[in-house]
């Protein structure tokens, strides 16, 4: 659901789901495609010049 999210240009509900399954399912192979996704997303919000939407992302993922 959240790569059809991303997908589609509705990132932020994606960015949600990506972090609700990192969070809840650590330690699995689901999660750290989720935290890939993630760092994929934050990527590209930083090509795209959005820095501040890239850093919230990376920190997010800091404290985890």
């Amino acid at each position: 659901m959240a790569d059809t999210y991303r997908a589609t240009g509705a990132l932020r509900q994606g960015v949600e789901i990506y972090f609700e399954l990192a969070h809840s399912h650590s330690g699995t192979t689901q999660a750290a495609a989720a935290v890939m996704r993630l760092l994929d997303v934050a990527r590209g919000y930083e090509d795209a010049g959005e820095l501040r939407q890239a850093r919230g992302i990376y920190e997010h993922l800091l404290q985890t």
